[in-house]
Parts: C-alpha cells; structure tokens; sequence
C-alpha cells in the first residue's frame, strides 16, 4: 500500500471515530428538561472555562471540545466534572487543519440546536471573538447563542457584574448609571462619551471610569 493510500485510509479512520463519538457519547445530553448547553473551546480557556461549574445542574449540559494539543486536566478538575449534577460529555476532535477545533465545535453547535426539544440557551466557552459572526447568525434565525469566558449564564453574569459595580460605586444613582452604560456599549469610548453626556463633569467621569474600569476588560 502506498503512502498516499495509507493516509487517506488513516484520515477516514479519523473521521469514522469522530462519528462514533458523537453518535455514542451525545444520547444522553439532548433530555428535555436541558436549558443550557455549554459548548467549551477547551484549547483557549483551558481549566480557567469551568469557573461557575458550581452553579451547573441537571438542566444543564457540558461538551467539552479537545485536541492532542489540549488533552490534559488537573485532578480537582477532573473530580468537579465527576461530581457535577449537569450532563458532561467530552468530543475528542481532528486537529492539522487552521482552525480545526472552531470549525468541529461551530458544526456541531448546529447538531446541537436542531436536537434539542425545549427552547435553551447556548453557549460558546471561549476567548475567541471569531465566533461572534456564529452568535450573529443563530441570533437571526432565533437561536439563543452567546460567547462566554465560562460556565455562567447571561443571568448570572448580570448579577456578578451589579455586585461588582456595588462594591466599586458607592452611590446609588452612580452605581445603576455605570452599569447600564457596561451593560449597553461594546467599546470603553462609548461608555466615556455616554457618562460625559451624563455629568458634563470631567472630572467625575474620570473618577467613576478609573473605578470601573477593571471591568471593561472584554471591551474594545
């Protein structure tokens, strides 16, 4: 057999198992009563993706996405993925190709999509902007997908972020204006120019902006 004829047998092999894999460790996470799908880019986030596991439960589901290049996990990992309530599965996939991983796990969010039997929520645990034309495109064909950092709902991580914004602001009307403004714009200069239309003071955008700017950190 020549070389070119073994690795187009070995590629197909590949993709065989990669079928098998979802096919066999994907039965049980589309049950009915699942509301969130966490679709994890285990390569970008690494162990940093699972903060919030804590809060994940039977409604929830776990599929993390691995290659040969991101295949290792600590033991207080491996035993919080054992001990969580919600359904984990795990999707070995093909690497070689420029952005493997992106492409496997944005084909199979789709799956996901079209095997679920309740309207859920879905979410891609990564620090990769590239997918945000993903969230784009379900977005317009009514699919409720975003990007996270990890495994925290858009309830949750509003409710982290006033408790953030409080510990931060003391004022009251400071504090509810700040987070608006965080939670409205995408880049740091519309939150400036909307708190300088606000206070036409300066002075005290600067002040409550260098407070809370450890959280713009994910703006541009």
């Amino acid at each position: 057999m020549s070389e070119k004829e073994k690795k187009k047998k070995r590629l197909k092999t590949e993709a065989a198992a990669i079928t098998d894999i979802i096919i066999s460790s994907h039965k049980n996470i589309f049950h009915k009563n699942i509301t969130n799908y966490f679709l994890v880019d285990y390569e970008n986030v690494r162990s940093d993706g699972f903060g919030g596991i804590e809060n994940r439960g039977k409604n929830d589901s776990i599929c993390i996405f691995y290659s040969k290049n991101a295949d290792k996990m600590s033991f207080d990992l491996h035993s919080v993925l054992s001990n969580t309530k919600a359904a984990v599965s795990t999707q070995r996939v093909r690497v070689g190709y420029k952005n493997a991983l992106d492409f496997q796990l944005s084909s199979f969010l789709g799956y996901v999509i079209s095997q679920s039997e309740r309207k859920a929520c879905y979410y891609i645990v990564t620090k990769d902007n590239g997918f945000n034309c993903l969230v784009d495109y379900w977005k317009k064909l009514g699919a409720d997908v975003s990007i996270v950092k990890s495994l925290v709902t858009k309830e949750e991580a509003l409710d982290d972020l006033e408790q953030k914004v409080r510990r931060l602001l003391s004022d009251e009307e400071d504090m509810a204006f700040a987070l608006k403004c965080i939670r409205s714009y995408d880049t740091k200069m519309e939150i400036n120019a909307a708190m300088m239309k606000k206070y036409m003071d300066g002075k005290k955008v600067s002040q409550i902006y260098q407070a809370i700017k450890p959280l713009l950190a994910d703006k541009s």
